[in-house]
């Protein structure tokens, strides 16, 4: 099965841009009904976007009307990165004004990149942004306080990027920089790929990557192809288009699956034969998507995350970066796990 004879006929759609530049809706609008799991016509094109303003519904739109839809996010562009970069470099904003701007300019290009990943613009509008959120994830580590995760599974993989993200960007440079063995110039790169390691997730259906029960082996099949798909992606846009992205990037991408015992995919590398960069994103890949809500699972809490990790997957991490990364966490996550002590013991 692959994953090109997968696509949905549907897309998840953000409504801001629609209603910041249109006054008329451009193309027919959806909801996809929890119980049926039918796609519902809330509204059609023509009509003025009001009649969908206040609706909190998550919104789709129809494959053929994706074109259309980019070109407005497209547009979005360079008014968020304006106010991204503005507000970076306001001594006066606080962390958490600094992070909503970083979701809402992240949330642009990551959706535009991951249901279109031909558009090669996208990728190049990355590498300013990148910079930025790592050199502040450097000196200030309560950017980890502000990750937005959310229980939509379209928004999750948006989102689910973006923290993984974050969290790299952090990690490498506090702690896999300082081990050695990677350079400031790497931990910019390792981080460009760990903003894109999903970028073929969206070519998956949602009813397989949004299933609420266990995988079967061959819908985790089509799943195990996504590090491929995605090198595939990117490697395409290097050599034929000319995109500059770095050899650890396009690696990070086709390897934040693998594992350090070499259960991991595609090509069960192991050890030290594995990147530092691929060692330590695997990490923060693991811990991001245990701590969010999936349609399967509540998500855990910090230390219940670090704690699983740590006992039940202990083979699967370097476990001198594992033991690094729950440092990095610090001790919010021991209060958690005071409180859910206290709660289990009454």
């Amino acid at each position: 099965m692959q994953l090109r004879d997968l696509l949905n006929q549907y897309q998840p759609i953000t409504l801001e841009e629609i209603l910041a530049q249109c006054e008329i809706l451009p193309f027919d609008i959806y909801h996809l009904h929890p119980e049926s799991k039918s796609y519902v016509l809330l509204a059609k094109a023509n009509r003025s976007v009001s009649t969908i303003a206040k609706l909190a519904f998550q919104f789709y739109i129809r494959k053929e009307d994706a074109a259309a839809y980019l070109e407005i996010k497209t547009r979005s562009v360079a008014k968020y990165r304006e106010t991204f970069e503005t507000k970076m470099s306001d001594r006066f904003a606080t962390m958490e004004e600094k992070a909503e701007s970083l979701y809402r300019f992240a949330d642009v290009l990551i959706e535009a990149s991951l249901n279109n990943p031909q558009d090669l613009k996208m990728i190049e509008e990355t590498r300013g942004f990148v910079k930025m959120v790592v050199d502040l994830a450097a000196v200030n580590l309560t950017l980890l306080d502000h990750l937005k995760r959310e229980g939509d599974v379209n928004r999750y993989l948006y989102r689910h990027s973006i923290n993984v993200f974050i969290l790299a960007s952090t990690f490498l440079q506090l702690h896999a920089m300082r081990a050695g063995g990677i350079t400031p110039k790497e931990v910019l790169n390792a981080a460009m790929g760990a903003l894109y390691i999903d970028i073929a997730m969206p070519q998956v259906p949602e009813e397989i990557y949004g299933k609420s029960s266990p995988l079967t082996d061959e819908e985790m099949a089509v799943i195990r192809q996504h590090p491929a798909a995605g090198y595939a992606i990117l490697k395409t846009a290097v050599d034929e288009h000319q995109v500059v992205m770095s050899e650890t990037s396009l690696a990070v991408v086709l390897g934040h699956h693998e594992r350090f015992d070499g259960s991991g995919y595609p090509k069960g590398a192991k050890g030290d034969t594995l990147p530092l960069a691929i060692r330590a994103i695997s990490i923060c890949d693991v811990y991001e998507a245990l701590t969010s809500p999936r349609p399967y699972r509540p998500p855990y809490l910090q230390f219940a995350a670090a704690k699983f990790m740590k006992e039940e997957m202990a083979t699967k991490f370097d476990p001198d970066l594992l033991d690094k990364f729950i440092i990095m966490l610090g001790p919010k996550q021991m209060i958690e796990y005071e409180f859910e002590k206290r709660r289990l013991l009454k």
